[in-house]
């Protein structure tokens, strides 16, 4: 289907200039001029205003780029008359990926839900944030209607943490307690929280409150193919602290679609399952396709964040998506032993990849094909204090090349937890 961007502004306002932009790698952004937007009144004395197909802009376009190829950022740029100033939205982004059959490939879904709720802490008390300077008497209970919610930091002591919600009330919510993030039920409770506590130094910081996505939003059931046999059907893989998740469609032939876990004989749908921001997953459709139809085409869309992102590390593998729709290199994600704005120490390193942190991209990924990982390590020796590849024996430099794809997720293996991961952000807003 087509990409369209439309927004809803008041109706009259003269001082005021909306502009749609575009990017193709959310740095360099154009007006959009070739589309000519459709006005429909919305009968409350509002409009919406509608460009329709973005991916229909590309280099012979007057905006002069490409958004054609299955990628882009679009954004609103509010322009002032007087005083003059100008202010930008939040960028949404889009990105496609192809999954060929038979081919088990890793996905990243890089992209947030808009928030239904921001503000600042005002104070913590255990796991209870009072929010009264914000929530001016909201019961914040009447935002939680899907679910399940959780809040992001974006400013503050604590940037890029995340918290899941247990509950809200008037001018308050109640967080997830945690004790243990890296052990599930029934040591610990199954969150998606991103410290082992909520910490009392919340007061202050500023977050948003978000939606979790869920597997039946992200991998649309009817774009995959099921059947009663875990072996055969279209499958997600999952890496945790037990090792691999294996969820496959069932499907019985005669209405009941859903994702199962292969050793489940109960059968229980998972499609509500939390994907949590951090998550790296495979996708291996199994089942052959109709010519011209070859591969599941994964479509994401969401907005981009605009903050730090914090993915704590436990010992041994961890297998991570991608924050932000953008390429990086480990220096970008703030991974080198040089390093030290998240988290305030540096990254660990050895002169032997055994004892040394881990990169491992799934090699498949390319779509030759070809199967098994291309591994780098940390190396810490002397003057040489950068990631290399295991397999180059002049030991090359590679803290600037871009590794991370943004679409693609990648297992990081290491010799201690580091909880204090934080990412720098990849996005700023201007």
């Amino acid at each position: 289907g087509d990409i369209d961007a439309f927004f809803i502004r008041p109706i009259g306002l003269t001082d005021v200039t909306y502009t749609l932009e575009v990017s193709v790698d959310s740095v360099t952004w154009v007006d959009v001029t070739s589309i000519a937007p459709t006005i429909t009144d919305q009968g409350d004395d509002t409009e919406e205003v509608r460009y329709e197909d973005l991916e229909s802009i590309n280099g012979a376009t007057a905006e002069g780029i490409d958004l054609s190829a299955g990628t882009g950022f679009t954004r609103l740029r509010f322009d002032l008359a007087s005083p003059v100033e100008t202010a930008y939205s939040l960028p949404y982004g889009w990105q496609e990926t192809s999954v060929d059959f038979a081919e088990c490939e890793t996905f990243s879904h890089p992209y947030l839900k808009k928030p239904v709720f921001s503000g600042v802490v005002d104070s913590v008390a255990g796991e209870t944030l009072t929010l009264t300077t914000s929530g001016n008497g909201l019961d914040l209970s009447t935002l939680l209607t899907g679910g399940p919610y959780y809040i992001e930091i974006i400013e503050g002591e604590n940037e890029g943490h995340r918290f899941d919600v247990a509950s809200g009330g008037v001018d308050s919510l109640t967080l997830v307690a945690d004790p243990d993030i890296f052990t599930g039920p029934p040591a610990s409770p199954d969150s998606h929280n991103t410290q082992n506590a909520v910490p009392a130094d919340l007061a202050g910081d500023r977050f948003i409150l978000r939606e979790h996505y869920t597997l039946d939003q992200l991998f649309d059931k009817t774009a995959f193919k099921g059947s009663l046999d875990s072996t055969t059907a279209d499958r997600l893989l999952f890496f945790g602290e037990n090792g691999y998740e294996v969820i496959y469609l069932y499907d019985d032939g005669v209405g009941t679609l859903k994702w199962v876990e292969e050793s489940d004989p109960g059968l229980t749908d998972l499609g509500g399952r939390v994907i949590d921001p951090c998550e790296g997953m495979f996708v291996h459709p199994r089942i052959p396709r109709t010519p011209p139809v070859t591969s599941v085409d994964l479509f994401s869309i969401g907005m981009v964040r605009a903050n730090a992102f914090a993915c704590p590390l436990n010992e041994g593998y961890n297998f991570l998506s991608s924050g932000w729709p953008l390429a990086q290199s480990p220096a970008d994600r703030d991974m080198t032993i040089a390093g030290d704005a998240w988290p305030a120490t540096s990254w660990p390193g050895s002169n032997s990849p055994t004892t040394a942190p881990q990169i491992q991209f799934w090699k498949a990924d390319d779509g030759t094909g070809v199967t098994g990982y291309e591994g780098y390590f940390n190396l810490d020796a002397g003057a040489r204090q950068y990631w290399t590849p295991l397999s180059d024996i002049s030991l090359s430099d590679q803290d600037a090349t871009v590794l991370f794809d943004s679409n693609r997720s990648a297992f990081i293996r290491m010799p201690a937890a580091m909880i204090d991961f934080v990412i720098p952000a990849a996005y700023v807003s201007p």
